[in-house]
């Protein structure tokens, strides 16, 4: 490999844990652990990827103020 990739490579997934979000890692997660986790938070586990992810961010939304 050309050590510029390699460097670039690192730099990108730097950039990305930096700038790690609750998205970011839903975004990396499996339908089946997008599932468990509605499922922990009382949310419905029906649907796709997406909906999955948007109701688990507006219930983070809403939950993380609430519960602190």
């Amino acid at each position: 490999m050309p050590p510029r990739l390699v460097k670039d490579l690192m730099v990108a997934q730097a950039r990305g844990e930096t700038k790690s979000s609750a998205t970011g890692d839903l975004d990396m997660m499996r339908v089946s652990q997008l599932r468990q986790l509605a499922h922990d938070k009382g949310l419905s586990v029906d649907g796709s990827r997406e909906m999955l992810i948007a109701s688990i961010e507006d219930n983070g939304e809403e939950g993380g103020e609430a519960e602190s």
